[in-house]
């Protein structure tokens, strides 16, 4: 199962909240009082089975402009240290905190997928996140899906505000 949460719902941290951006950190978050973005883009494996209908390179290329514009990173903080996230935001230096974007995990008897960003329309109408969904759906239907780390619903509940 896919789940894509609209970016205005994911929980973010009170104090020095991430601010995602395409673009990386201008200089230094310290001297810019948080100033956004407040990350260094994304981290992920292009062989990995699901972004094998999505091309990529393994860092922020031009294809995940239209993603990161409609995202929001996870918080991998209250989830168990053994979940690697398929996508991985790389948060400010300063603060070094846990982020994802894309994350695969059991729930009781289900699997789930979790993204960051809407997959339905219109939000992912653009040819980019319909391509990233449908290389996740066929991801998510093939037996190669087989998550390692297992969520409480209370884990998953606390992904969003």
């Amino acid at each position: 199962m896919l789940l894509g949460l609209p970016p205005g719902t994911v929980r973010n941290f009170d104090r020095h909240p991430v601010k995602f951006g395409f673009s990386t950190i201008f200089w230094n978050t310290l001297w810019t009082e948080g100033q956004g973005p407040t990350t260094l883009g994304i981290h992920c494996d292009p062989g990995h089975a699901a972004l094998a209908e999505f091309p990529t390179d393994a860092h922020t290329n031009w294809q995940w402009w239209h993603v990161v514009h409609r995202a929001a990173p996870l918080r991998l903080d209250g989830l168990p240290r053994g979940l690697a996230p398929i996508v991985r935001v790389i948060d400010d230096w300063h603060t070094g905190r846990a982020l994802g974007l894309v994350i695969e995990a059991t729930v009781g008897a289900g699997r789930l997928i979790v993204c960051g960003f809407e997959l339905g329309e219109p939000a992912g109408a653009d040819p980019v996140s319909r391509q990233l969904r449908r290389s996740l759906t066929a991801y998510a239907a093939s037996p190669r899906f087989a998550p390692r780390v297992a969520l409480t619903e209370r884990m998953l509940r606390d992904l969003v505000v």
